[in-house]
């Protein structure tokens, strides 16, 4: 099937003026995007780099997007989990529906209110390029705020806060007693087996 001019000038104002996703033009055409991608090269037509970025059809909601790595603040990866796909995937969603990604400095800083935040629920913190950056204003922030938190590594991009208990005697007994080893309890306040017992020794001398 050849294109008309009247056809093919119907083409250039769609790839030019609208958003529509090549795989959309090609199935109003009732052709495949590879196929109508061939008979736009023959006519000699050239297709800009966004329209070849814009082929690319979502498979989900902007809105489900959104709510998720905005709202929830949750990482590209924990997203692809929680929509049981690949972060590649989401990467090519978050391309096609325009969503920007966060920065690092936005990771850090646009996190939960502590305060808000109960005793052993964590959030995600992205790492650009992976790399484990200090963290130190944000403990600073809870120490401010008389909380504790915990930080560290998930993976190559993602590092894990936790909210966990203030490390004090009490609380360290209160887990002791509990049966909690020495070293569950430092794992659980992301201290040292070292510091609990002197915690403990301490109070008992």
């Amino acid at each position: 099937m050849e294109f008309s001019e009247t056809k093919l000038g119907e083409i250039e104002r769609l790839l030019q003026d609208t958003d529509l996703p090549i795989a959309v033009i090609a199935a109003k055409l009732g052709i495949s995007r590879q196929a109508l991608y061939e008979r736009l090269r023959l006519a000699g037509i050239e297709i800009g780099k966004r329209q070849r970025a814009n082929a690319y059809t979502p498979l989900f909601h902007r809105r489900v997007l959104m709510k998720h790595y905005h709202e929830q603040r949750m990482s590209i990866e924990a997203v692809a989990s929680k929509l049981d796909t690949t972060v590649g995937q989401i990467r090519r969603e978050f391309e096609a529906h325009g969503i920007e990604t966060r920065s690092t400095a936005e990771s850090l800083t646009k996190h939960p209110s502590f305060s808000e935040m109960r005793i052993g629920e964590s959030y995600e913190i992205e790492l650009k390029h992976g790399v484990m950056l200090t963290f130190s204003h944000l403990y600073r922030q809870a120490k401010t705020q008389n909380l504790r938190i915990m930080i560290r590594r998930k993976d190559s991009k993602t590092a894990i806060l936790t909210r966990t208990p203030l490390l004090t005697y009490e609380n360290v007994l209160k887990y002791r007693m509990k049966g909690m080893t020495l070293d569950g309890i430092a794992d659980m306040f992301g201290s040292s087996r070292r510091t609990v017992s002197r915690i403990l020794k301490e109070k008992k001398e």
